[in-house]
C-alpha cells in the first residue's frame, strides 16, 4: 500500500562488555513512500525487533498485506540455550501512524522443546491474518533428529496465535524443509503448505 516497505535482517553486535558478548538480532527498518515523496528521505531509524539480546536470532522472513500491516518471523535461540524456536513480530500500520511505533513485541510461537525449530516461512492475507510454517525436529531416539513440519495461525481479529500444530504426517522418514517449505493464501483466506519428503 502507497509503495511502503520494510527491511529486516540479521545483524551482528555486541550485548554484554565481555570479549565475546556478541551475538546476531533481527533488524528491522521501515521505508514511507509518503515521506520519500515530500523530502526524498524515505527510510527510517534501523531497530532490533527480536527477543533477547543474548541469544543468536537468524533466517529472517517478512511479508506485507494490503492495508500497510506487516509480519516478520525468525529463528532464535531459546531462553534455555537448547534448542532454537520460532519467533514472531507484528507490525500494526494504525498503531504506527498513532505512535511512531508500529512493532507489537517479539512473541514465541513455537513451543516444542523436544528438537530444533528452524526456517520459517510466513504468508499473511487480505485481512491481515497470517500463517508461519517451518521444520520442526523431533528426537528420532539414537541421540539425533528426524524433521517435520509444523504451522501456526495468527488470526488478526483476536490478535493473537492459536498455537503450533504439527501438519504432516512423517513417521517413517525425514521433512527436509530446507528452502524447501512455502506458505500461500488464496483469496478466500484458506492456505496451503507444501515441502519435500524425503522417506528412508
Amino acid at each position: 500500500k502507497k509503495g511502503n516497505a520494510i527491511a529486516v535482517w540479521a545483524q551482528n553486535h555486541k550485548f554484554g562488555p565481555g570479549l565475546n558478548d556478541y551475538t546476531a538480532s533481527i533488524f528491522a527498518n521501515r521505508f514511507d513512500a509518503d515521506k520519500f515523496a515530500a523530502t526524498g528521505k524515505g527510510w527510517g531509524t534501523p531497530s532490533p525487533i527480536d527477543a533477547n539480546d543474548a541469544f543468536q536470532a537468524n533466517s529472517p522472513q517478512v511479508v506485507f498485506n494490503g492495508n500497510d500491516n506487516a509480519i516478520v518471523v525468525w529463528g532464535q535461540t531459546a531462553v534455555n540455550g537448547k534448542f532454537d524456536s520460532i519467533y514472531a513480530n507484528y507490525f500494526d500500520a494504525l498503531q504506527y501512524a498513532n505512535s511512531g511505533n508500529g512493532w507489537l513485541g517479539a512473541e514465541l510461537i513455537e513451543l516444542d522443546e523436544t528438537g530444533s525449530a528452524s526456517l520459517p516461512q510466513v504468508a499473511v492475507d487480505t485481512s491481515n491474518n497470517a500463517m508461519v510454517a517451518w521444520a520442526q525436529g523431533y528426537p528420532d531416539g539414537f541421540g539425533s533428529e528426524f524433521y517435520g513440519i509444523s504451522a501456526n495461525y495468527y488470526r488478526a481479529a483476536q490478535g493473537g496465535w492459536v498455537g503450533a500444530k504439527r501438519i504432516d504426517d512423517n513417521t517413517t522418514g525425514t521433512a527436509y524443509a530446507s528452502g524447501t517449505v512455502r506458505i500461500a493464501f488464496d483469496p478466500s483466506g484458506n492456505a496451503i503448505a507444501v515441502f519435500v519428503y524425503n522417506l528412508n
